[in-house]
């Protein structure tokens, strides 16, 4: 008896805990419609859709205006504004987005056998994903992973990927055949071979080559081969709307006052909530123990939501806070000008754990007198000088862009000569690093620039 009812404990403490972390994720469109989800489950958590509040609005619109008059991507954000009749408007314009594939993985955490510990692993893995359910192979070089055993980090990767949808979480397609194949209790030895080893000839549909290779008929190989078409090599990206990418909302908003910038979180877009007093008011008088306790749990709910909203806030704050002092040049002068940043950096300064950092900043956005930019945008990894100081990741990609900018088109620069030009000047690059931004920046190779 005192077993089963410690269990049930832990869980319960697991799931608000999850909850939370949960919430510290969501950006403005995934936590409002998480706060109406929960308000038609919860009687007892009331939903404030109404305009939002004259004074603020008048505030909003201030800032909303000094951005206007600095960037031609405000001054589109700004016409959306004014077109879409305001603030309400404006959000509304915006289709609410499906349920994201995070959002529905992190759910069923809730009903597998983990500890806390595993738990938030698992909720950094499931929020490292690609949009087509993978998981970088290298995912344990994140920071947010730093500290952790080898042994726990792949038994979370395990129970991520015993999750639905089935082959979610695997490090490569081979691997998420492998997961589906085995979901479906198939083991013969030849088909999971294939799927490990023979997966471009099977595109190729070189039926006679593997045929031979396994000794078997190339009938039974094509019956292989109709077994693994069957499967999704990519099992997360029916979560993924293209809808959802169409139009930005950011959740905070940096202007200058009077000089001074300061930040506006977005909670415009965010219903506001509060308790039902008649419920209250009713668990002080009714005398049935069952009602009572619904009351009570349901209360609790919704206090339990109501905080965890809250320091969602105060936490995305502090961390727009910490990028607004250490990115002033870039909030000043603009792109070419962010500064070598860490989440560890971050985290440290603010006493908590890199993983809290990176549960922040997922998804969201921050709109300044440059544009809206990625929160991610601002945590570049650091490249060593010549000088001894570090050269941020985004102002080398500014360097490369503007060489290629400046370059002769009958005889553009290789990402040899980049390489040369930039260490040259003092920044110490490797050809393949050079080629990755280049990429990133999807800038096309020489031959391709050529004129």
């Amino acid at each position: 008896m005192d077993i089963k009812f410690n269990l049930v404990q832990r869980q319960i403490f697991t799931h608000q805990h999850i909850q939370g972390l949960n919430m510290l994720s969501m950006n403005v469109f995934e936590l409002s419609k998480y706060i109406d989800e929960m308000a038609l489950e919860n009687p007892v958590l009331i939903v404030d859709d109404s305009a939002v509040p004259e004074a603020e609005k008048s505030n909003l619109i201030s800032k909303l205006q000094w951005l206007e008059a600095t960037d031609e991507q405000n001054r589109a954000y700004y016409k959306a504004y004014s077109e879409n009749g305001g603030i309400e408007g404006l959000y509304e314009s915006a289709a609410q987005p499906p349920k994201s594939l995070s959002e529905f993985l992190s759910e069923q955490i809730c009903y597998i056998n983990l500890s806390e510990q595993e738990a938030e692993i698992c909720l950094l893995i499931i929020h490292r994903l690609d949009d087509n359910g993978y998981l970088d192979k290298d995912f344990y070089l994140y920071e947010e992973f730093a500290g952790n055993s080898a042994q726990l980090l792949e038994n979370c990767v395990l129970a991520v990927q015993s999750l639905e949808p089935t082959g979610i979480g695997a490090r490569s397609i081979s691997e998420c055949l492998m997961l589906q194949l085995a979901a479906k209790g198939i083991e013969d030895e030849i088909i999971l071979s294939m799927v490990e080893n023979d997966l471009e000839m099977l595109g190729k549909k070189q039926f006679v080559k593997l045929a031979k290779k396994y000794d078997v008929t190339q009938n039974v190989i094509s019956d292989y081969f109709d077994i693994i078409s069957q499967l999704n090599p990519k099992p997360g990206a029916g979560y993924t709307g293209d809808i959802y990418h169409n139009y930005i909302i950011p959740d905070a908003v940096i202007g200058k006052v009077c000089g001074e910038f300061v930040i506006e979180l977005n909670t415009w877009s965010v219903p506001r909530i509060s308790i039902n007093k008649t419920y209250l008011d009713k668990y002080n008088t009714v005398e049935d123990i069952k009602t009572k306790r619904y009351i009570e749990e349901k209360v609790k709910q919704a206090r339990n939501i109501a905080n965890n909203m809250a320091k969602r806030n105060e936490t995305l704050l502090k961390v727009t806070q910490e990028i607004l002092e250490r990115q002033k040049d870039f909030f000043e002068k603009g792109e070419g000008n962010i500064r070598p940043l860490k989440m560890s950096d971050v985290a440290e300064n603010l006493s908590v754990h890199p993983s809290t950092i990176s549960r922040t900043v997922k998804g969201k956005y921050l709109q300044c007198g440059f544009g809206v930019f990625s929160y991610r945008y601002f945590f570049s990894t650091e490249l060593s000088s010549v000088s001894g100081e570090g050269e941020s990741a985004e102002k080398i990609k500014a360097t490369i862009k503007n060489l290629v900018l400046a370059e002769d088109k009958e005889c553009p620069h290789s990402d040899q000569k980049i390489e040369q030009l930039l260490n040259k000047s003092g920044i110490q690059i490797k050809r393949r690093t050079v080629a990755k931004y280049r990429a990133e920046l999807k800038i096309p190779p020489a031959f391709m620039r050529k004129k």
